[in-house]
C-alpha cells in the first residue's frame, strides 16, 4: 500500500489568508472551523486544492465566498479547483460513522 505525503503548510497560509482555521485534517481532507466549506488535496500537483462549498450555505454567501477563495489562491500561490458542494451524513456502510458525500461541478482558479 503506498501512502502520500501531503503538506498541511500551503493549505494553512491560504486558509489562513481568508481568517479561517482548520479544525481537523484527516487524510486527504481539511476541514475548516466554520464548515462553510472543505478541501480536498489534489495529489496530482503540488499545492493544488479541490474545494468544496457546505451545501447549507446558501447560493449568495457561496458566490461571495467564491470570489474570495479565488483571490486568496493567487495571493498565496495555491491553485484551488471549486468542484461542487458536499454535506456530511451519518454513513450508510458503518453504523456510528460518518461519511461526506459530494456533488460535483468544476471551477478552477488560481
Amino acid at each position: 500500500m503506498s501512502q502520500s505525503f501531503r503538506t498541511l503548510m500551503p493549505a494553512k497560509e491560504f486558509i489562513e489568508n481568508m481568517g479561517f482555521a482548520i479544525s481537523y485534517p484527516h487524510d486527504d481532507l481539511i476541514f475548516i472551523d466554520t464548515n462553510a466549506f472543505l478541501l480536498r488535496y489534489n495529489d496530482a500537483r503540488d499545492s493544488s486544492f479541490f474545494l468544496y462549498f457546505n451545501e447549507e450555505l446558501n447560493e449568495q454567501k457561496q458566490n461571495e465566498l467564491r470570489s474570495y477563495v479565488l483571490q486568496t489562491a493567487c495571493d498565496t500561490n495555491v491553485e484551488i479547483e471549486i468542484r461542487g458542494s458536499f454535506k456530511v451524513q451519518p454513513s450508510l456502510k458503518s453504523k456510528g460513522e460518518l461519511e461526506v458525500v459530494y456533488h460535483e461541478t468544476t471551477t478552477s482558479g488560481r
